[in-house]
């Protein structure tokens, strides 16, 4: 009897912690953002009194404030796009050779998660740059091939964020891949090949319908990242511009326009919750379909 009245306890005591933690620094700091961008906006002569959604109308009235939120989500799908692509096949390699190199592998993955962003950014600025490490390849490359000069500076274009947060999702992508092909028995793949099937084959028979799972929540992370990312478009990218983060910024550094910083929040939040909540129901309609 003490032992399941034990049982009993043990689930809300692990709960109740956790559901605290998340309301008082999750939820109650939401619902303020929220309801600070229905205040009165002192910088809008035309902002009324009292509650409004007045901040969210005069965001969307303005052409140059929505060509953010393309522009972020156009920068969130080209690193998913990226990250994906190159962590399947560079966690497809990892697999071969992890019995051999797999502690160093790991380190060498979480290395852009240990150091943080900053210190991956820094070392982008630094190979972006004309007379860095990239530029200077391209310069080379082009008098190779007889090309005309032209600027090889790719710090502070579009070009240098998507590569800034490809190199730091990758970690993430690959160790979610990577975990799902390391379950993948080579016995498989073995009695595809024995029935007749050629490499292509078992690769797009076999193993690729396994490791979908791990393609959805690799994606899922890699773009919830990109959609929020701050330091790379702050430092890689053109500061005019902007992404929703970095427009945030600029609300409540620049203009201090606190009013339009928690609209914007709220749009960057409801977004975001929108694509995953999508993608997560069309993955299950999806699996649901080839079961």
């Amino acid at each position: 009897m003490r032992h399941n009245s034990y049982k009993k306890l043990i689930i809300p005591l692990t709960i109740i912690p956790v559901g605290l933690f998340y309301f008082l620094l999750l939820f109650i700091p939401l619902v303020f953002v929220f309801y600070y961008s229905l205040q009165q906006n002192p910088h809008f002569e035309s902002s009324p009194e009292g509650l409004s959604f007045y901040n969210y109308y005069y965001y969307f009235s303005r052409p140059h404030y929505t060509n953010v939120i393309f522009r972020t989500l156009w920068f969130a799908i080209l690193t998913t796009v990226g990250s994906v692509v190159i962590g399947y096949s560079a966690s497809m390699v990892l697999r071969r050779v992890m019995h051999r190199i797999g502690s160093t592998a790991v380190l060498l993955l979480a290395f852009p998660i240990l150091s943080g962003p900053i210190v991956t950014v820094l070392g982008w600025m630094i190979m972006l740059t004309s007379n860095g490490l990239i530029g200077e390849s391209i310069s080379f490359v082009r008098d190779i091939l007889g090309l005309p000069e032209q600027s090889t500076r790719l710090l502070g274009s579009d070009v240098a964020v998507i590569i800034g947060m490809i190199h730091f999702n990758l970690a993430f992508v690959i160790l979610n891949l990577l975990n799902v092909m390391l379950k993948i028995k080579p016995e498989l793949e073995e009695a595809a090949m024995n029935l007749g099937a050629n490499r292509w084959q078992t690769f797009w028979h076999v193993f690729l319908p396994i490791t979908i799972p791990g393609i959805f929540s690799a994606s899922l992370i890699s773009f919830a990242l990109a959609m929020n990312a701050f330091i790379n478009p702050l430092y890689l990218g053109n500061s005019s511009r902007y992404v929703l983060t970095t427009q945030i910024s600029n609300f409540m550094l620049s203009s201090y326009n606190w009013q339009m910083a928690s609209a914007t929040s709220v749009i960057l939040l409801f977004i975001s919750l929108f694509i995953i909540v999508s993608y997560t129901h069309f993955y299950k309609r999806y699996t649901k379909a080839i079961l």
